[in-house]
């Protein structure tokens, strides 16, 4: 997710949005497991809806993610950066 996060700081995507930092991980069961370097990319990543955790409110950032999901976020990223069309 830091890779995505430094694509947005060069689209701007989420500079206008900031919620009070530790508040975003809250809503998921597993926020604990979430690294402390990690933490700020994995919530600027859910903020700007590039990541909208797993089944069963969980974000499971312990486990590794497939091509399909890794897919789904950079389109994410493209669309809401608006490079690209939905």
């Amino acid at each position: 997710m830091t890779i995505l996060v430094r694509a947005m700081t060069i689209t701007k995507l989420g500079e206008e949005n900031r919620l009070v930092a530790g508040e975003i991980l809250t809503a998921f069961s597993d926020d604990a497991d979430v690294s402390n370097w990690a933490k700020d990319s994995v919530e600027k990543c859910i903020e700007t809806g590039i990541v909208s955790g797993r089944d069963a409110g969980k974000i499971a950032p312990q486990e590794n993610i497939t091509r399909a999901e890794a897919v789904v976020m950079v389109r994410r990223l493209l669309v809401n950066s608006d490079l690209i069309n939905k």
